[in-house]
């Protein structure tokens, strides 16, 4: 049965790309605008605010300073999520400049040697955030026209991250901090830095595009209306579309579900951003898959983390 499994799928994503390219080939100048349009959300959002959080986070790894920051939080994390205190400064980093930054991290702490394979995987388990620029100001503000649905919105992002890492807690990490820096390159740090955060913020910028323009296809397809009447009994009819909407593409699926103006928009909007969709999951695979992370692991944080990012945001919703 395994020997037939993986030739059958290899043949199903072989046809499913042929399918994908006609399509792209036949309305070429509709998809041109929409991957236009997808790359010009990375260069006017993304691009200004990931490009300085890559390079400083690369020159602070570089340098070796997480050390000397990461042993303040270690009683903290210690007690939350049963780590050492580096997870702390990679968890700051995402909240601070959002995704794909934890990620990117984890990968450089691994190759420097400042963290093992264990320790990389469990840290991106709660350290895949959204940032508060896009949640509050491009969310908020400009979707809802509310900066309190914003930080409502921002709160139940983050406080979802913390309890997915308590969850994951028992995930191990004994490797103390001290003298991990044994590898550290210092001879050409500015360029190695500038190199590496260019060749990254350029990567994320291709798979918004491309995701982007992937989410249109099965939108024109009417492949999200057939499958919205799952969660049409709990959602109702728009959101559901806009939660399978966001399941590719996590920018679009907010916008839709901002549109509805209903009692459920919020929380479906928090658990969109912290799931983060398929376009998010392959911006952190590319980094996690060098720190061999398991992507099961990493795949189940982010929908545990998007049902408590629900949850929470039901009820802070009802309180405020």
């Amino acid at each position: 049965m395994k020997n037939f499994k993986k030739p059958f799928l290899n043949v199903l994503l072989t046809l499913s790309l042929i399918i994908l390219m006609a399509i792209l080939i036949i309305d070429g100048k509709i998809y041109m605008q929409t991957t236009y349009y997808g790359l010009k959300l990375w260069a006017t959002s993304v691009l200004p605010s990931l490009l300085p959080f890559f390079f400083l986070t690369a020159l602070f790894t570089a340098t070796g300073a997480v050390t000397k920051v990461s042993k303040a939080f270690t009683p903290l994390t210690r007690f939350l999520y049963g780590a050492n205190g580096i997870s702390a400064y990679v968890q700051i980093m995402s909240f601070l400049s959002g995704y794909p930054i934890g990620a990117k991290i984890i990968c450089d702490l691994y190759k420097d040697g400042t963290i093992d394979k264990a320790q990389a995987e469990k840290y991106s388990t709660f350290t895949s955030t959204s940032s508060p620029t896009f949640i509050i100001g491009g969310i908020g503000v400009s979707m809802f026209a509310s900066a309190k649905i914003g930080f409502l919105i921002f709160a139940s992002h983050i406080f979802s991250s913390v309890l997915t890492g308590v969850l994951f807690r028992k995930l191990p990490d004994n490797r103390p901090i001290d003298g991990l820096f044994k590898n550290n390159r210092v001879d050409n740090v500015l360029y190695d830095a500038m190199y590496g955060s260019v060749i990254s913020v350029f990567l994320v910028g291709g798979f918004i595009a491309v995701f982007y323009t992937l989410s249109k296809v099965l939108e024109n397809l009417g492949i999200y209306g057939v499958l919205s009447p799952v969660l049409t009994p709990f959602l109702g009819k728009e959101l559901s579309y806009a939660a399978l909407f966001g399941l590719v593409e996590c920018t679009g699926g907010c916008q839709l579900a901002a549109a509805v103006k209903a009692a459920f928009s919020a929380p479906v909007c928090a658990a969109i951003i912290s799931l983060g969709g398929v376009s998010v999951w392959c911006q952190s695979i590319i980094y996690l898959k060098t720190a061999r992370v398991r992507i099961g692991v990493f795949i189940l944080s982010k929908i545990l983390h998007a049902l408590l990012a629900f949850v929470i945001c039901l009820g802070l919703q009802v309180l405020v």
